[in-house]
């Protein structure tokens, strides 16, 4: 049946009923005001005329073929059909007799017999609302449909890696609201313990928001109006609308407020136990342990009760889902649950789960990368909260015979595979496990065992390692314990401390490697990660010098803020320079505590490191990657405050540290330091904003002396980028700072343009920022020379790259048009040379850009027949000889002597045969298209 039918045949038997008194419906207590004051002795509500109740004979037959029809639409596929089906049963029922009422409700159960239809089941919950709500389910029908309701509200059937059953609970949660509105309290009195505990964990424990909500006002409804909920008042004030936003906050906030309460802290233990902590969806299972420890932590006889048979649960266990929970919540209670409330045998054999579960293969296979999550967090919260550790567990072997072995071992063993797993989530918990067990239970230093462990990450970090091993090789060597750091080095003929090899091999690790197959930007960006961890380690065992901290510094700096590498995902290399203005605040700070950085002569060479920082930062502050910028500003402005807990944007009160704005003003002088205050006390709501970032840090900065050429760096790419809303805003700003400071400013630009030779990164966005400023005459012109002596340079040395070639051809079209004969005579020069390259495209272009300077402006020269000969040569067509021979004609008639092929701008097609066989791959569809020019 369609939602059209079903509203046509409800309509048609409500039309063969006139409507009759229902005196038989039950009726909700009216409170009379005047009898509550005791006013009258006796007042009698107005007595409702008694008609007499139709017999069943007297129904038409037709009305059961509609209430069959509508029966049936309660299961039909689509919701808004099974919703009218709904309404129209409703609306009949309030106008047949009692007896065909009843049966009716008794009918509407039936949908209930099959668990697996959820259609049926909502469909059910949606009929039995709208009879709740006429008042026509009789309070002694409750004992037959309130045990499908309080299934309802729980209704979930798991899918594979999905469940259906929000909307059934949802429907259900529409019942109890009206049995509160329908319902005297002494008609539910007896069911109000079960719809109490269901609806509580429904709100709190629901994966869907809506659902959670819909319940909490059900909730609110039956404690309002019927009165009777065990701690109604607190339930309504803490389970409410804002509150359950989010399940982490249903969870971990709301839930153990809750928890405290003695009438539902059973029920709630119970069903995170025996349904959400083996849920489908892995966040909830977390977020369910988590809870659940809670629950522990608040009575502690759940724990003794239940924490024993979760360890056995996570062997005996079938599935990936249930193994998972069950480790989760064995994790969650070892970390929240106090030492003494856990008995040593416990610990061991949660500790003994892990070898256990390795030996049974059991980390394999499908969703194993959950598995060994948890096990990672057991592994840590047992670490943290200082248990002691067996000294050997029992692991299975080959034939299911079993071993006892140390645990020790078997646990390093076990964080050494994890930490090679492709995840990089894994990879970063199977790291903090081992940093905490190591500091934990490698106390002294063995050399048969501790010195096995350091080699065996030494030699993981090697290129000829897969990448996931170098990853988190590198990432645990930025981890070792003070043990291994202060022990000797085990390798034959070496002299150095572990830490001092470690240090040696992260700082190498950030190269970017020679082989191009084997680069791998997670690496370097880990790297950086790891050089952190160990300088902070190096700091609290007092064992960081200047010379240590200068030369991480000094790495991170040279490398990682300078890899722009590039692969089939982008901009790889923003990695490794994200992962560096996270850190490096970190070293500083470092080396501030460890008195390596101050206002004292001693500090001179730790000071130049913060210099070399505020440097990186600014330079990443005004890039083209918004994610980037966002970073480095905050990075910039925390450490500037002395933490980034300190730094407050949005109020804009925030200052530069004394001891930073001390050393700032060593280093850099007094008026970078006020405008790093202005930079601080800045309302940015978001730097990654351009419209913000851009005309906040580019006037302040570039036109500093000692900043501005790091900044003219990281600008001129945004000026010249292709994203449409970062160049606007960067070249607004980039050229109101040359409007009152051409000279100097020009200068800059120039200067970094020549340190950028050769750079394919930097230099087509210098040229773009060139073409922009000259365009409106902003650019000094005693610095038109050096552009295009520049120009000439760039397109010799790109002159197999098109793509770079035609990107240095608008700035040429606008050199060809400059006032000063020497400049436009040697663009012209050039224009002419390019009109002859190797690639149609470009010759094309350079023919099109010669023309338009010299229709603007031939300056004084009679161009009538240079300009015929651009206009009717093809000069992108493949008649070589005629382009070239067109190209010659051009020089006398320009006025052009012709230049030697020492000074020739870029590759011409006379150069072709020699370039082809060194820069080019013959004999591809690549190459090809790539000669043609496309």
């Amino acid at each position: 049946p369609s939602k059209l039918a079903i509203q046509v045949v409800h309509r048609l038997g409500l039309s063969l009923r006139v409507t009759k008194d229902t005196s038989w419906q039950s009726r909700q207590h009216k409170g009379n005001l005047e009898v509550n004051l005791g006013a009258v002795s006796e007042v009698q509500a107005a007595d409702t005329p008694k008609v007499e109740e139709d017999s069943d004979e007297s129904v038409p037959s037709v009305i059961e073929d509609v209430i069959g029809y509508l029966l049936a639409g309660l299961s039909h596929r689509d919701t808004i059909v099974r919703w009218s089906a709904a309404k129209g049963i409703g609306r009949l029922c309030a106008r047949l007799p009692k007896e065909m009422a009843t049966d009716v409700v008794l009918a509407v159960t039936e949908v209930f017999d099959m668990f697996e239809n959820d259609s049926g089941w909502h469909g059910g919950c949606l009929a039995l609302a709208e009879l709740c709500r006429r008042s026509i389910l009789l309070p002694e029908q409750m004992g037959i449909c309130i045990p499908f309701v309080v299934k309802g509200l729980l209704y979930d059937l798991s899918r594979g890696t999905f469940s259906v059953g929000a909307h059934v609970r949802d429907a259900a949660c529409y019942v109890c609201w009206s049995l509160a509105r329908a319902y005297n309290p002494s008609d539910l009195e007896v069911y109000v313990n079960a719809l109490s505990t269901t609806l509580v964990l429904a709100s709190l424990f629901d994966r869907e928001v809506n659902v959670r909500r819909a319940a909490s006002a059900a909730l609110q409804e039956c404690v309002g109006r019927l009165g009777n909920f065990p701690n109604g008042i607190e339930l309504v004030t803490t389970v409410d609308f804002a509150a359950l936003a989010t399940a982490r906050s249903s969870y971990l906030s709301v839930a153990p407020l809750i928890i405290q309460k003695d009438a539902y802290r059973g029920a709630i233990v119970d069903h995170l136990l025996n349904s959400k902590l083996y849920h489908w969806d892995r966040r909830i299972r977390r977020l369910a342990a988590a809870s659940l420890a809670i629950a522990f932590k608040i009575d502690t006889t759940y724990a003794d009760k239940h924490l024993k048979g979760l360890v056995t649960h996570t062997v005996a266990a079938t599935e990936i889902g249930e193994r998972h929970g069950a480790l989760m919540a064995v994790a969650e209670a070892v970390g929240t649950l106090s030492t003494s409330s856990i008995p040593q045998p416990v610990i061991d054999e949660a500790v003994g789960i892990i070898p256990g579960l390795e030996s049974r293969r059991l980390f394999r296979g499908r969703g194993g990368e959950f598995v060994r999550e948890a096990a990672c967090k057991i592994i840590y919260n047992v670490s943290t909260q200082g248990h002691t550790l067996p000294a050997q567990v029992e692991v299975l072997k080959v034939g299911g015979q079993t071993a006892k072995t140390g645990s020790r071992g078997q646990l390093q063993k076990f964080l050494e595979d994890t930490w090679k797993q492709p995840l990089e989530w894994l990879q970063s918990e199977a790291i903090n496990a081992f940093a905490a067990f190591a500091a934990q239970y490698y106390v002294e230093y063995v050399p048969a065992f501790h010195g096995k462990v350091f080699n065996t990450m030494i030699e993981g970090v090697q290129e000829n390692k897969a990448p996931n091993e170098r990853r988190g090789n590198i990432l645990a060597l930025g981890s070792i314990p003070a043990c291994i750091i202060t022990a000797p080095d085990t390798t034959p003929e070496s002299t150095k401390l572990c830490w001092e090899v470690a240090l040696d091999t992260l700082c190498k690790m950030t190269i970017t490697e020679a082989d191009k197959d084997k680069q791998d930007a997670e690496s370097r960006r880990n790297a950086v990660r790891g050089l952190s961890s160990l300088i902070t380690t190096l700091s609290k065992l007092s064992l960081l010098t200047t010379e240590t901290l200068s030369k991480a510094v000094s790495i991170i700096l040279t490398n990682s803020m300078e890899d722009y590498a590039v692969d089939k995902r982008g901009d790889v290399g923003s990695f490794a320079r994200i992962a560096g203005l996270q850190h490096l605040p970190t070293l500083l700070e470092a080396g501030i505590t460890a008195d390596l950085i101050g206002f004292d002569e001693k500090h001179k060479d730790g000071n130049q490191l913060v210099k070399l920082y505020i440097e990186a930062a600014l330079q990443q502050c005004v890039g083209k990657i918004d994610k980037l910028r966002s970073i480095a500003g905050g990075s910039l402005c925390g450490f500037l405050c002395g933490g980034s807990a300190k730094y407050h944007p949005v109020e804009g009160g925030s200052t530069v540290d004394p001891l930073i704005a001390q050393v700032v003003k060593d280093v850099l002088g007094a008026d970078t330091v006020e405008r790093l205050q202005t930079l601080v006390s800045a309302p940015i709501v978001d730097w990654s904003a351009s419209q913000e970032t851009f005309p906040l840090v580019v006037p302040t900065f570039l036109l500093d002396p000692a900043l501005g050429a790091s900044v003219m760096r990281g600008v001129v790419v945004s000026v010249g980028g292709l994203s449409a809303h970062v160049t606007k805003h960067a070249q607004a700003a980039f050229c109101d700072c040359f409007t009152d400071n051409s000279e100097s400013m020009s200068s800059l630009l120039v200067s970094t343009a020549a340190r950028a030779a050769h750079d394919g990164r930097l230099i087509v966005p210098i040229c773009a920022s060139f073409e922009k400023l000259i365009s409106r005459d902003l650019l000094h012109t005693s610095f038109y020379a050096d552009v295009v002596d520049m120009l000439c340079v760039e397109t010799k040395h790109f002159g197999t790259d098109i793509s770079k070639m035609l990107s240095f051809l608008p700035l040429l079209g606008v050199l060809c048009q400059a006032k000063d004969d020497a400049v436009r005579t040697q663009a012209w020069r050039l224009a002419v040379v390019l009109a002859a390259s190797r690639y149609p495209k470009v010759r094309n272009r350079a023919a099109a850009e010669l023309y338009s300077a010299l229709l603007i402006d031939a300056r004084g020269l009679d161009a009538t027949a240079a300009m015929e000969v651009l206009s009717t040569t093809q000069w992108d067509g493949t008649d070589t000889v005629g382009v070239r021979g067109a190209r010659d004609r051009l020089y006398p008639l320009l006025g052009l002597t012709v230049p030697t092929a020492e000074e020739g701008g870029a590759l011409s097609m006379s150069d072709r045969t020699n370039h082809l066989g060194r820069n080019m791959v013959m004999g591809t569809y690549k190459s090809l298209v790539r000669e043609a020019g496309y």
